[in-house]
């Protein structure tokens, strides 16, 4: 017997199309049942008024709401005999659905009361319930939280497996039956920037009281925002609440140059790299700023970051950029290209100022231009240079069109879905901690490698394959960041100059804040359930170096004094710089 041929798999577009109907279908629910219920009504009304007068039949017609019917003596008309049912099964449906709800509502209380370290989304739109989804398949447990009653949005969450929590994120008494006290991480989604601001308040406040640890991750819409309202943050932490703001399109920008452009192997080379932006968005303007800032701070006297801008308005746009971040000319050589790129006609020369691009990203004004673009760059520029573009959602149909499958015409062409990609678990969650925990991380590897042996405190291999306890570690080790440069009077802000000159921290400096990291370190390895030994056994928990400082062989203490001593060149990286405050610049002159 033959096999049985495996059964075609609906395509993205189809699955798409599935979900924005089966949306629609409940986001009209109510405007179904009442005009099943006016339907109804008029038959029944229409039905009485053949043997009553008006008011009567308007009673009689009402009354078939609760149940009351009496047959008329001259006989029932078809359109009564219709109304009869159609009433009171609109009413029962109605009484049903309210019920429901309300026991649903008050079983998510409950459950959002018994977990414990969860996560809290705030806000059920698009990117909410995107959210919700990516950190169900991560078997994390979420309460959602949404404004809205009738949102299809909560329904779609339940069955994600999250617990809803109805109201208004913004009201403490709300973050309460969603157990913000005992979560783990609260994402704020909702629109408006003050309304993920007052729920960020309300958070930490709540957090604080109770004395729990919790990481709060607000979205704002401004992007030139996020570094300085997360740097105030930072100045601020007491060790039990973090609060990180963030942009989509910096968050998108971030990713895009990870996944297509090794800007830490060309600084490493000498070679400075080229990119071309086709269109002007958000998205465009946080890549040309992202690329800069990370390239200021990889290679320092490597030479000037190619940038090509490629749309009609380009070069005002890069005049405009220039003005509000004078350091971008630092860095950054910027190329205007004002053609309209769907018309080759009129940009004849696009393949000789894109032929030698590292990549380029496409970012039309909505998906259709994107796609009108990304056409006319992929027949522009040939397959050499990975073309990038960016889909509001990735699994519209026209990423279908623009997959690279192996069929003529799309080759070179990559999808990168706005709402899929921003609004999932890894990408909200990696908040400059995480990002300084990831450096500190491969920081400490590359000194072991250069060591030729594993001496040191942490797991060696990738970031991400580390054992969930040594990457909290990192991340502790990164949130303390701020307050033990308080020890040598520096502190951090957004950096503004890229291309200045960073803190050089004196040799009494590095010895003291590698001291106090190495105290920190013990602190949190003793309250871990380490204790010291003469070998390391991670499955045991014993580490020889779970000891004084003036203990330590001096090999291992260059662990910490190289940590401290790149300190400012991977804050600088993540767009942060250590300063002096105006007690440690007197004493830094003196």
């Amino acid at each position: 017997m033959s096999p049985a041929a495996p059964q075609a798999q609906p395509s993205r577009a189809r699955r798409w199309w599935a979900e924005r109907g089966r949306r629609t279908l409940h986001d009209q629910r109510l405007t179904l049942l009442l005009l099943v219920a006016a339907l109804a009504l008029v038959l029944g009304f229409v039905g009485f008024l053949q043997t009553e007068n008006v008011v009567d039949a308007a009673y009689d017609t009402l009354a078939l709401l609760a149940l009351n019917f009496e047959a008329p003596p001259e006989g029932v008309p078809w359109t009564v005999d219709v109304a009869r049912f159609l009433a009171p099964a609109a009413a029962a449906y109605a009484t049903f659905t309210a019920l429901t709800a309300l026991l649903r509502e008050q079983a998510d209380v409950v459950r959002a009361q018994l977990r414990r370290d969860h996560v809290v989304v705030c806000g059920l739109g698009r990117r909410g319930l995107q959210l919700v989804k990516s950190f169900r398949a991560g078997a994390r447990p979420v309460v959602a939280i949404e404004s809205q009653r009738e949102s299809a949005s909560l329904e779609e969450a339940r069955r994600a497996g999250a617990a809803v929590i109805v109201g208004d994120a913004s009201q403490p008494d709300v973050l309460r039956r969603a157990g913000v006290g005992h979560a783990a991480q609260l994402v704020a989604v909702c629109g408006p920037d003050a309304t993920n601001a007052a729920i960020a308040a309300s958070a930490r406040q709540l957090a604080r009281s109770k004395g729990h640890r919790l990481d709060v991750f607000a979205h704002i819409g401004r992007s030139e925002l996020t570094d300085d309202l997360t740097g105030i943050a930072l100045r601020s932490e007491d060790g039990l609440v973090s609060v990180e703001w963030f942009n989509t399109y910096d968050r998108a920008a971030r990713a895009m140059l990870r996944e297509h452009l090794d800007l830490e192997r060309s600084a490493a080379e000498g070679r400075p790299p080229h990119i071309a932006v086709v269109g002007l968005d958000e998205l465009a303007t946080a890549l040309v700023l992202n690329s800069s800032r990370q390239w200021a701070a990889l290679a320092t006297g490597a030479g000037r970051l190619g940038i090509t801008v490629a749309a009609p308005g380009a070069s005002a746009f890069i005049a405009d950029l220039e003005a509000r971040y004078p350091a971008l000319a630092k860095v950054a050589d910027l190329t205007g290209y004002d053609r309209d790129l769907r018309s080759l006609a009129d940009a004849p020369d696009a393949a000789e100022r894109l032929a030698d691009a590292g990549a380029v990203f496409v970012c039309g004004q909505d998906d259709t231009a994107t796609v009108e673009l990304a056409f006319a760059v992929a027949r522009a520029v040939g397959p050499g240079s990975p073309i990038v573009v960016r889909l509001l959602v990735q699994s519209s149909g026209f990423a279908e069109l623009l997959d690279d499958g192996g069929r003529p015409g799309s080759a070179g062409i990559q999808v990168f879905g706005l709402i899929e990609r921003t609004a999932s678990a890894e990408m909200v969650t990696d908040s400059l901690h995480e990002t300084l925990a990831r450096m500190f991380h491969e920081q400490y590897v590359e000194h072991v490698r250069r060591k030729g042996r594993a001496d040191g405190y942490e797991q060696l291999g990738d970031y991400d394959d580390l054992d969930p306890t040594f990457k909290e570690a990192n991340r502790a080790q990164a949130r303390d960041v701020s307050a033990k440069l308080g020890a040598v009077d520096c502190d951090v802000r957004p950096l503004s100059d890229w291309a200045g000159k960073l803190v050089d921290f004196s040799p009494d400096e590095v010895e003291l804040l590698a001291k106090l990291e190495h105290e920190r370190w013990n602190r949190e390895r003793l309250e871990a359930g380490w204790k010291p030994g003469p070998e390391r056994d991670d499955e045991r928990r014993i580490n020889p170096y779970i000891a004084d400082w003036d203990e330590l062989p001096d090999d291992v203490k260059e662990f910490d004094r190289i940590f401290v001593r790149g300190l400012p060149r991977t804050l600088a990286r993540a767009g942060y710089e250590v300063y002096r405050t105006p007690r440690g610049a007197r004493r830094a002159e003196a």
